[in-house]
């Protein structure tokens, strides 16, 4: 809760995936944020073997809900998981 800076009082206060989109370029993931914080987006197509889509993608300021553009999604399924990176990194 600290790390993530959601308040634990708060059900709608929680880092969770909204969606993952189909996008002109690929698949857009959008999860829910906080301003500041720092997350790290990873994928993959078995649940196994997971590949780091972005180690730094950073809640922006005035939003509650951050997205990521997958451009080279590969084109079978694939699962997404987003993680709150350590302040100390």
């Amino acid at each position: 809760e600290v790390a993530a800076k959601t308040d634990p009082l708060n059900k709608g206060s929680q880092l969770a995936m909204i969606g993952v989109d189909a996008a002109n370029l690929g698949r857009s993931v959008v999860w829910h944020s906080q301003p500041g914080v720092r997350y790290t987006v990873e994928f993959s197509e078995d649940l196994e073997t997971w590949t780091t889509l972005n180690a730094d993608a950073v809640g922006a300021e005035g939003e509650e809900m951050t997205s990521l553009l997958h451009a080279d999604a590969p084109p079978a399924r694939a699962y997404y998981r987003v993680s709150v990176k350590p302040a100390a990194e």
